[in-house]
């Protein structure tokens, strides 16, 4: 039974990335209850420097950090899986030594946002999973190791090419790419509460 299993699935990036991604999976039986010291994604509410609050290193030689996760938690109830898949940002684990570019700042929100896409594809995934409580848990692990294994690679990806956001041109094809995914996938985003999110 799912029920009281629990799986913590942690990915730690850092060294040249300008972002760092946490990813945690729960299976619990215990209600799924929101993080207060996190920055839910919301199309209403943008990354700004004061969300960046931990203090930074001055000898890294990266200009900032912003700290993002997927947090999965997922229980069964009657034999139908129910879960929670959130995009967030941790305003206590990101930095930045230059609180005042404007293009600094879109680099940092466009990481936010790719980690959204893969929770919205995530969202997908499971949705379309009909046998997770009553069969394959290493089905359901697959399914959330896949989406944080591509979630990865395209931050990676993102930092190369734009070359950690100094290529302008890059910058701007990765902003309207990501853009037009996280549109084809707009059925697989939370409803807006419009709340600030801490």
């Amino acid at each position: 039974m799912f029920n009281h299993i629990i799986l913590v699935l942690l990915l730690l990036f850092s060294g040249e990335n300008t972002a760092s991604f946490v990813s945690a999976t729960t299976f619990t039986d215990k209600p799924i209850t929101e993080d207060s010291k996190q920055i839910t994604w919301s199309s209403n509410r943008k990354l700004t420097w004061d969300d960046f609050q931990k203090e930074a290193d001055v000898n890294d030689p990266l200009h900032a950090m912003a700290s993002t996760n997927i947090a999965v938690k997922a229980t069964c109830q009657n034999n139908v899986m129910v879960f929670d898949v959130k995009c967030q940002f941790a305003p206590n684990e990101s930095w930045t030594k230059n609180k005042v570019s404007e293009d600094l700042l879109q680099h940092e929100q466009l990481h936010f946002d790719i980690t959204e896409l893969y929770a919205r594809q995530l969202r997908q995934k499971l949705s379309q999973q009909k046998s997770l409580c009553s069969g394959d848990k290493n089905k359901f692990k697959a399914v959330v190791n896949k989406v944080f294994a591509d979630w990865q690679k395209a931050q990676t990806r993102y930092d190369n090419e734009s070359k950690h956001g100094i290529d302008d041109a890059k910058q701007a094809a990765w902003t309207q790419s990501i853009a037009e995914q996280l549109n084809s996938l707009s059925a697989f985003q939370l409803e807006e509460d419009n709340s600030a999110g801490l």
